[in-house]
């Protein structure tokens, strides 16, 4: 009750109760001497690296290698860098400190090695989270960059310089998470999450979930088993958002954010997702580039990408596709040249494309006991399942 008395006493301990109460309810606060309180929870710290192995490290996963003058400090490197999960430290010496972004739990068995002269270190937090201060409460100018920290009041703010903010390679006007979610990730922000830009809010996925290293754009979601998105539906080629005020890969609703009219792109990550198991399968479409998505679909060609029927199928369990046609990419075309899927694969029981009955993708004009706008569909006999769709692009 001290310390809380003394926090309302002064301007930026109270701000740190406001950054306290926005991030988790049940953190606490430790004073250092000459310093401003320090939010410990949910953000990592020294005392959070409870797990020790000697002789063993974590191979694969290594986002950065640093050296440090203490295993300390090594732990301190690892809560300054985003992403970083734990650490394989060995004895004072050049690149000691190794910053993994996986703990041994989530990695693959073969990844942790015996290492003799090093040591693991993991700890007991998985995901380091800063909260979003400066998305919620905006407190710097608008010619200054806001930086979501670990430290109360849970925000910095960058001044120009030479008529840029701190990164020299973004005009004043733009926040610190401006640019595409390539730059985000290039520039060390390594976590999964909506990301507030001068056009708005876009969600980053950060991680490999499949695709390649992160960096991705959420640019759609599309619900199966309703018609919203559709490949006949105008979604695909107007400037129209919807359901883009949050972006996120959760709820399992249809969404298209401005990034589909807007991102420059060349490449495509798809997903399915499972709706009885929960599990999404992704596909990337490299070497596929354009101004934007709606400018690929407005423009109505076919784009062939020659990912293959093995890589399509698998995105689905067991799908019941026809053995012929076997052609996948984009606004793929058939029966009196329409368009029938706007990224995906199609097959038929005849030596061509022109009467395609089995599709796997997302945009979808087909139905079987009800919308498949994402999934997929199969003849002979007539089969489908509907999925929740995903498209990302970077």
């Amino acid at each position: 009750m001290l310390i809380c008395a003394f926090c309302v006493a002064n301007f930026e301990a109270f701000a740190c109760l406001h950054c306290m109460s926005f991030v988790i309810f049940s953190c606490f606060l430790l004073c250092r001497t000459g310093t401003s309180f320090i939010l410990r929870l949910p953000c990592k710290s020294e005392s959070d690296f409870q797990v020790k192995v000697v002789g063993r490290r974590l191979t694969n996963h290594t986002i950065a290698q640093v050296t440090a003058k203490s295993v300390n400090e090594c732990y301190q490197k690892c809560e300054d860098q985003d992403g970083c999960k734990s650490v394989n430290y060995r004895g004072i010496s050049s690149e000691n400190c190794q910053l993994n972004k996986k703990i041994k739990e989530t990695a693959e068995g073969s990844d942790f090695e015996v290492s003799d002269g090093w040591e693991y270190h993991a700890t007991s937090y998985n995901t380091t989270n800063i909260g979003s201060y400066c998305e919620t409460f905006q407190p710097c100018p608008s010619t200054e960059y806001c930086m979501d920290t670990c430290s109360c009041p849970g925000y910095q703010c960058f001044e120009c310089k030479d008529g840029h903010k701190y990164f020299e390679e973004f005009p004043c006007n733009a926040n610190l998470h401006s640019g595409s979610c390539q730059t985000i990730y290039d520039r060390g922000h390594k976590i999964s999450g909506a990301y507030p830009d001068t056009n708005g809010t876009h969600y980053c996925v950060m991680e490999d979930v499949g695709c390649g290293p992160g960096g991705w754009t959420l640019a759609m979601k599309v619900s199966g088993s309703l018609n919203t998105f559709n490949a006949k539906s105008s979604y695909w080629t107007n400037d129209e958002v919807y359901n883009a005020l949050s972006p996120s890969l959760l709820p399992d609703e249809d969404a298209k954010y401005p990034a589909f009219n807007s991102q420059r792109f060349d490449s495509i990550c798809i997903g399915l997702k499972n709706m009885n198991t929960g599990t999404t399968k992704w596909l990337p479409l490299f070497n596929v580039a354009a101004s934007s998505l709606r400018e690929i679909f407005a423009r109505g060609d076919s784009i062939v990408t020659n990912v293959g029927r093995i890589k399509w199928m698998a995105l689905m369990d067991d799908p019941n596709m026809q053995q012929h046609c076997n052609t996948d990419g984009l606004n793929m075309k058939s029966h009196s040249n329409k368009i029938v899927v706007r990224i995906g694969f199609m097959a038929n029981n005849e030596d061509d494309c022109t009467t395609s009955d089995s599709f796997i993708g997302i945009g979808i004009s087909r139905d079987f006991h009800g919308p498949v706008s994402a999934g997929y569909v199969g003849h002979s006999p007539v089969t489908g399942t509907s999925a929740m769709g995903y498209i990302l692009i970077k």
